[in-house]
């Protein structure tokens, strides 16, 4: 009797396994599909955000790039223009992310517009400055605008400097600065920093390495 029972015993028990290993595998498949369909569709906001956070950064840079030189020209043209304040005053009315513009001639501070607090900063020689003399250097290599940072201010915070150079019978005579504040460019970008954010946010310039960016 007991043989008689051993072979039925075993199919059941080879049926039972077929289906548990069935009904496993079907279990882990969908919830592979769910897993990866989630993974893409994160995936899929993430580019989003990134294109959004990207396209809205290149504006900033775009408008730094387009008051930079705009008065670089002027610079060139007529010299440290006499109603630099008025002009300085127009450029900004039509630049929202330029905070600060500031002229320098052979590395001395010039001008600023607007002038209240960045009085001691004229007359201050750049050059002095290993970190803005670098700066100064690259922009004249680019012959065209440098960013640079983010970085700390000499007035405090953080920012990104546009470095337009001044270049006239290519040499050197001077500078174009405007300055954006990291906290305007956040804003700019919409970035939300709060802890409820299902993102976060690092801005980054890599290290110059063999002239490379």
């Amino acid at each position: 009797m007991k043989k008689k029972a051993t072979g039925p015993f075993i199919k059941s028990l080879i049926v039972g396994l077929v289906v548990f290993a069935s009904i496993l595998f079907i279990t882990f498949f969908v919830a592979g599909q769910i897993n990866g369909s989630q993974k893409k569709r994160e995936q899929e906001e993430l580019q989003r955000e990134l294109n959004h956070v990207k396209d809205r950064l290149r504006g900033i840079l775009y408008a730094n790039l387009s008051t930079g030189n705009a008065l670089a020209v002027i610079y060139s043209e007529y010299g440290t223009p006499k109603n630099f304040d008025k002009i300085a005053a127009q450029l900004m009315q039509k630049n929202k992310f330029a905070e600060m513009l500031q002229l320098t001639q052979n590395g001395v501070i010039t001008n600023n517009y607007p002038i209240k607090g960045y009085e001691k900063t004229i007359g201050i020689n750049t050059r002095q400055d290993s970190t803005r003399k670098k700066e100064e250097l690259r922009a004249e290599q680019k012959k065209q605008i440098f960013y640079a940072g983010p970085r700390p201010l000499r007035q405090g915070g953080v920012g990104i400097l546009g470095k337009v150079p001044i270049l006239v019978n290519n040499q050197l005579k001077g500078l174009c600065v405007v300055l954006t504040r990291l906290k305007t460019i956040q804003r700019a970008l919409e970035i939300d920093t709060s802890f409820s954010s299902q993102f976060a946010y690092e801005l980054l310039k890599k290290k110059l390495d063999h002239g490379t960016e």
